[in-house]
């Protein structure tokens, strides 16, 4: 999958894909997804374009939960469910 992990150390530690394509995922610490600089307590969002190896965000990642910002900081998530509507 085409999602932009900018060093090959870097790896997905959880992820959740919704049945509309959106997948949502934790990266390992600093991880690069395109433009994005997420860390391992952050959870970002991307939308997919395409199906199998060749999916790519189809808008750019964003994050939309930071740990940072609820007290997670210094904190890995590997686990991850994301509940929608």
């Amino acid at each position: 999958m085409g999602l932009g992990l900018g060093d090959p150390r870097e790896k997905l530690l959880a992820t959740t894909l919704w049945p509309t394509g959106e997948l949502f995922l934790v990266a390992s610490r600093n991880a690069t997804l395109g433009d994005l600089v997420v860390s391992d307590s952050d959870v970002a969002h991307c939308p997919l374009a395409g199906v199998g190896q060749d999916s790519v965000c189809h808008v750019g990642p964003r994050i939309i939960w930071s740990g940072a910002q609820n007290g997670l900081s210094g904190h890995t998530i590997d686990g991850l469910m994301v509940l929608g509507e």
